[in-house]
């Protein structure tokens, strides 16, 4: 148990004369230590041995506990199962069974998991993620003594960066069978804490920069909760990682990648204050049935951020505009398939994602609505049974008497009825008479449990001259017949008799044709201007040039130490290349690899410039311009003059942060997400880094201008607070890593903004030179300048999209200026430190020119 029972079983004496004590003096004994309620609302008395509630006699006993943080701490010593600490109990409680779980009864009280006060900053054992209390038991409840979950909170107020390092998240549970009930749990980071018993135990937010702040992860199976409130912001996860979890009676509050992918939600409110709630559901997906969604977030309102299957059942949206827009995911994948029935927009029936319909199943008269809900004897049923039974015939709302009665009077199947459809290809892509792909079918009941369905297979008429579905003793097979020119996208669909839909999306080439030969051999022609240009023809007969075409800087006209300087993308041959200073004594290599649209690459041949470039055919012999369109992305770790370095550091002043680079990943060129618009350079690895050396010289003053699209659509740039930053180096020397910047940070001051200041580097170590400015412009068609004139450095920054006003008055734009002390130095670069993905930044323009 615990110290305090080592002391009641050693004092004997002490033991005897307490018993002694409460024989001849009871009333004593209970008039001095008796446990009353603080909410008149709910009355409950204790007398150190039975709880009374509501009519309820608890007896407390080795598995059934009682807190109230408002005891004195002599009865909190001296009865055994009685509590002033909540962390206590939950430490000292033993795991229960299903049939007879362990107990913890809760007064109204606001009971800390972690320490407000403490200033001591939260850093987890072994990496990944700090808990306020790690709990292994099995079957126990938390049943709060009242009707209103706000009296009895279970609280903490910590979160990434703010009091912690890493996501802070109140518990983790790895027992199976977690029960809560009739109470709060809250991570008031970023959220004020409002007691309404004891206006003395109200709480300001830690920050009102919004972190990440969780409150429970669990590796559970069997978790329900009743009653309850489940309150933060970003990533608030209630009961993440829950193999099934039902709520019911619920409250939530939460921005992004907050719920549990896995879960069943019944008679529940939600307020949204951001667009995707969740990262993404889990195999079956999450159930809403009969709640109401509350949206405070903009004009969009997605569900995950990764699609993935959400079932809307008898759902309510209310938001200040009947004209929201409500869709599963921003970016759905053909196969996307959600389900929904009844649902409304402040009163009015709406369709999810009715700009793309097809990724919507509507379940009105179908047979597959009986897995959420069923109409008998004349009341309204949700079948959390036939949802959460899986292979053990869990039953938390006891409905499986009234799921088998229904069943036998409506003669509908209540119980085993399928919620998903899933098709699976053996191939993305096939090539038109030479490959099949095979289609798996599986139809499963909520949790991920196969049911057996009959499928009827569907190809729109826009599709049927790409593929046909060939079926055999082997299975269900598509098999290509695209006799065009080019690969295109076919759609194979299957639906059930009950209502169920799937899809499945299949590249499907034209038969493959031999490379083109070469009818001439490739050569390199130059005009007046330095524009390079290689020559060829190919025996291509009626097809559109496809060819990749590297160019190269070479030592001497053999192509020695060739360093590639431009590649083609997206199947557009790059035939020039126009000569700039640091092409100046090389020589010019193309590589041309022959592809034509219905062929794979040849075999290249190369073509070498006659001689090596002059100054007179460099017109701009001071300036670097590029869109990174033809930008080589390979690792290229060398310092070299006149070359980019293309690699991932790690940068000193990120050293308390625990990540690695890798070699493998550094740049791409292609596209992105959310506030990244169209083509640009992307970020493919943490610490992913740019740097230019320009050939030996004395340089003196230096622009850039760069234009960039942050993915992150909110103003705050990057991922997290955790030293997340990009900079912008001018007059830099990439040898020692000295010279000037421009940083744009996130901080832990703001969730909507982000922090610009004028740097300084000494041999890899930076400091600011400049005061910091919060500023709201770092989003989409942003346009960064860097100027040095003389000994002043300067930056300007501002962005071409609408920018809403801030509360705290924040500006949306950017000046910098500071002094400096001149150097030589020419070289610049960016060294990205942020998340990758939804969290990157995607390079645009880059134009430099030295003075």
């Amino acid at each position: 148990m615990r110290e305090k029972e080592k002391i009641f079983g050693v004092g004997v004496l002490l033991l005897i004369a307490l018993l002694a004590l409460r024989i001849y003096c009871p009333m004593m004994w209970i008039n001095t230590d008796k446990i009353q309620s603080i909410d008149p609302q709910a009355p409950y008395s204790c007398d150190g041995e039975v709880l009374n509630f509501q009519g309820m006699h608890i007896e407390l006993g080795p598995r059934t506990f009682f807190v109230d943080g408002n005891i004195s701490r002599m009865a909190d010593k001296i009865l055994p199962y009685v509590y002033k600490d909540l962390k206590e109990a939950l430490r000292d409680l033993p795991s229960g069974t299903e049939e007879d779980p362990s107990i913890v009864y809760i007064a109204p009280n606001v009971y800390w998991i972690d320490d407000p006060d403490d200033p001591a900053i939260r850093r987890p054992i072994q990496g990944g993620t700090p808990f306020g209390m790690m709990l292994d038991q099995s079957w126990i409840s938390l049943y709060g003594l009242t009707e209103h979950p706000k009296n009895v909170v279970i609280a903490c107020n910590r979160g990434q960066t703010q009091g912690a390092v890493g996501n802070f998240t109140m518990f983790h549970f790895s027992g199976d069978g977690i029960r809560c009930e009739n109470l709060t749990m809250g991570n008031y980071c970023n959220v004020d804490l409002v007691y309404p018993l004891d206006e003395s135990k109200n709480r300001a937010k830690r920050m009102t920069a919004i972190t990440q702040a969780q409150l429970v992860i669990c590796q559970s199976d069997k978790v329900f909760a009743k009653n309850c409130s489940f309150i933060s912001r970003l990533n608030s996860c209630p009961f993440v990682g829950a193999k099934r979890a039902v709520f019911v009676d619920c409250h939530f509050e939460c921005t992004d990648d907050a719920l549990c992918g896995h879960g069943i939600y019944l008679g529940c409110d939600l307020d949204f204050y951001s667009s995707k709630p969740f990262w993404s559901t889990q195999g079956t997906g999450a159930a809403f049935m009969d709640c109401d969604f509350n949206i405070i977030s903009q004009h969009e309102q997605f569900l995950t951020k990764v699609g993935s299957p959400v079932a809307l059942i008898d759902c309510r949206f209310t938001h200040p505009s009947d004209d929201l827009i409500l869709e599963w995911t921003k970016y759905p994948k053909p196969s996307l398939r959600c389900y929904q029935y009844n649902l409304t927009l402040n009163g009015k029936p709406v369709l999810f994602h009715a700009g793309k319909p097809e990724h919507t199943v509507q379940l009105e008269g179908k047979e597959a609505l009986n897995a959420y809900r069923f109409e008998y004897e004349g009341k309204t049923h949700y079948n959390v049974y036939a949802l959460a039974r899986r292979h053990d015939d869990w039953d938390p709302l006891n409905q499986k008497g009234l799921v088998k009665a229904a069943e036998k009077a409506l003669n509908e199947n209540l119980d085993n009825q399928a919620t998903m459809l899933r098709l699976r290809s053996s191939a993305n892509s096939i090539e038109s008479g030479r490959e099949k792909a095979k289609i798996a079918v599986e139809a499963f009941r909520f949790y991920d449990i196969p049911v057996q369905e009959e499928v009827i297979w569907n190809i729109e008429p826009k599709y049927r001259h790409l593929g046909r579905l060939v079926k055999n003793q082997e299975g269900v097979f598509v098999e290509g017949i695209n006799q065009g020119e080019k690969a295109e996208l076919f759609l194979l669909q299957a639906s059930t008799k009950s209502g169920l839909q799937a899809a499945v999306q299949i590249e499907i080439k034209p038969k493959t044709l031999p490379a083109p030969t070469f009818n001439t051999t490739p050569y390199i022609s130059v005009d007046s201007k330095g524009c390079f240009k290689v020559n060829y023809q190919l025996h291509n007969p009626g097809r559109a040039d496809q060819s990749a075409i590297t160019w190269y800087r070479c030592t001497d006209a053999k192509g020695s130490n060739a360093i590639p300087v431009a590649v083609s993308r997206f199947d557009q041959p790059e035939y020039s290349y126009t000569a700039g200073k640091d092409d100046i004594g090389y020589y010019l290599m193309a590589e041309v690899s022959p592809k034509n649209i219905r062929s794979e690459y040849g075999a290249s041949q190369k073509a070498i410039s006659k001689a090596a470039v002059t100054a007179n055919q460099i017109s701009k012999p001071y300036a670097i311009s590029t869109d990174f369109r033809t930008f080589p992305c390979q690792y290229q770790g060398e310092i070299k003059e006149g070359f980019w370095t293309v690699d991932t550091y790690k940068p000193a002043d990120t050293h308390e942060y625990n990540w690695a680079t890798q070699t493998s990943k550094t740049w791409y060129y292609g596209s992105s997400q959310d506030g990244a618009v169209g083509y640009g350079l992307l970020q493919d690895g943490k610490g992913a880094r740019l740097l230019y050396t320009p050939v030996d010289g004395n340089y003196q003053d230096m622009s850039i201008a760069l234009w960039v699209d942050p993915c992150k659509t909110a103003g705050q740039g990057f991922g997290s607070a955790t030293g997340q930053y990009m900079d912008i180096f001018i007059k830099y020397d990439t040898k020692t890593l000295s010279g000037y910047g421009l940083r744009i940070i996130r901080t832990t001051k703001y969730a909507n903004a982000v922090d610009f200041i004028l740097m300084q580097y000494e041999n890899g170590q930076s400091k600011e030179i400049s005061e910091a400015i919060s500023a709201t412009c770092y989003r989409t068609n942003c346009h960064i300048s860097l100027n040095v004139k003389d000994n002043q450095l300067t930056a300007d920054v501002y962005t071409e999209s609408q920018v809403p006003e801030h509360p705290d008055g924040l500006p949306k734009e950017v000046h910098l200026q500071t002094s400096i002390e001149k150097n030589e130095f020419g070289g610049l670069g960016i060294q990205h430190t942020g998340s990758t993905g939804s969290s990157a930044t995607m390079l645009h323009q880059l134009d430099v020119q030295w003075n």
